[in-house]
């Protein structure tokens, strides 16, 4: 940053010209050759979304750093301007500056210049106050403080001061007419006599008041400035009711609108409610608070279906469940018969095998008579269990599921030919 001191002309407290930025490279190491095809076409294609989005990034540094950089140039020349006496090129160097880059130094260099070279502290003194405002450490404000205290010491042999106050606080304030020069940054030295304090902001009508300065005294004057827009305000109890003013959407409630004055159309919608609709009258600067506190609306919930087991007291889910578990147990039943008697004939076929002579002349149609069929039957009968047991088991299982699932889980109607069977539908 770029200081200028009163005794000792200009003097720099860090670097003014000079910015750099580090930029980091990135070494694809390894052979070309030995990467998948796939896995570096899926490298190229991130690297090109990651530029397409990063892009307005980089354009917004780069113009940021670019201004930065002709802030400090400006800096830079404004201080050789102070050291060649050119005063007044040395104020507007630091304010283009200040503009570009806002270093707090050139505010307090702004203020320097113009209470010691140019001999003007009424000029300096709202600069010492912005600078104080803007200070970023202890240094700074006690900096600013003291040439605040110089500043009041001086100005106050001739001067008054004149401090402002303003509602709302971001208000444009001016002295005796509306003019750059002329503006105010709530505190000033002004001039003994009668002045015309005047204070505008966007959304309020202006305000001005007049007063009486005395030489060396403060006088304050606060300036309250009425609305130009109403307000209005829009609450319900209702959760997430949806706010519209005169047809367009305006969020949700509680919801605040800045319109014009007269009358206007309020509705409120939420879901399962009844809308609302209020016609309102706003006068000019007026708040006013609506309440769109909507009713429920009773939603008719068709009967459920009932066979003439649920009227006895068992639910459809309730039958399905027992008939499904009972299907299930008489097929896993008869699987382990079948798988039994499968069993029984394995035996006897291995019985009959042993019991061949493999010397005798008639040992083929021997194991045609004896042992082929014992191997027929066992593999028919093995087959029937296998598919008994898989089939029982599935319908165990949904029976079991059917029983124990929550309620809101499962829905079971009536299904089949003619509306005889059920059908069930489980929701994961």
């Amino acid at each position: 940053m770029v200081r200028i001191s009163a005794t000792r002309g200009c003097k720099f407290d860090g670097d003014v010209t000079r910015c750099c930025c580090d930029a980091s490279t990135a070494q694809l190491d390894g052979h070309w050759d030995a990467a998948p095809k796939v896995l570096l076409r899926g490298c190229l294609a991130a690297l090109a979304a990651l530029t397409f989005i990063l892009a307005p990034l980089f354009a917004s540094a780069q113009d940021s750093v670019g201004a930065v950089a002709e802030g400090k140039a400006l800096a830079a020349q404004a201080v050789k301007d102070a050291q060649a006496g050119r005063y007044v090129e040395t104020v507007d160097g630091f304010q283009r500056a200040y503009a570009l880059n806002p270093n707090p130094s050139y505010l307090y260099n702004i203020a320097t210049v113009l209470t010691d070279a140019v001999q003007d502290p009424a000029r300096a003194y709202p600069w010492a106050v912005r600078y104080l405002t803007v200070a970023r450490n202890d240094k700074e404000r006690g900096e600013a403080r003291d040439l605040l205290q110089k500043l009041d010491a001086v100005l106050g042999r001739t001067l008054g001061k004149l401090e402002v106050t303003s509602t709302p606080a971001d208000a444009r304030i001016y002295l005796d007419r509306k003019a750059p020069d002329t503006l105010l940054l709530h505190a000033a030295w002004v001039t003994p006599g009668s002045h015309i304090v005047l204070a505008e902001a966007a959304g309020y009508q202006p305000a001005q008041s007049s007063v009486v300065v005395a030489q060396g005294a403060p006088v304050s004057v606060a300036l309250v400035l009425v609305p130009t827009q109403t307000v209005l305000r829009v609450e319900s109890r209702t959760k997430d009711a949806s706010v519209f003013v005169d047809g367009l959407f305006a969020g949700i409630a509680p919801q605040e609108v800045r319109t014009k004055a007269g009358s206007h159309l309020v509705r409120a919608e939420a879901a399962g409610h009844k809308p609302l609709d209020q016609e309102v009258t706003l006068a000019v600067g007026q708040t006013l608070l609506v309440r769109a506190d909507l009713i429920p609306v009773a939603i008719e919930v068709p009967p459920p279906v009932q066979t003439v087991a649920a009227k006895r007291g068992m639910s459809p889910r309730r039958i399905g469940a027992w008939s499904a578990m009972g299907v299930g147990i008489a097929l896993v039943a008869a699987g382990s018969v079948s798988y039994g008697l499968a069993y029984r004939d394995f035996k006897q076929m291995s019985s009959a095998y042993d019991r061949l002579d493999p010397n005798s002349a008639s040992v083929q149609d021997e194991y045609r008579k004896n042992v082929q069929p014992w191997w027929d039957s066992a593999t028919t009968k093995r087959i029937a269990a296998l598919t008994c047991l898989t089939l029982g088991g599935a319908a165990l299982a949904s029976g079991l599921v059917l029983y124990f699932l929550p309620e809101s889980k499962v829905t079971v109607a009536p299904g089949g030919p003619g509306g005889a069977g059920l059908s069930a539908l489980v929701r994961w």
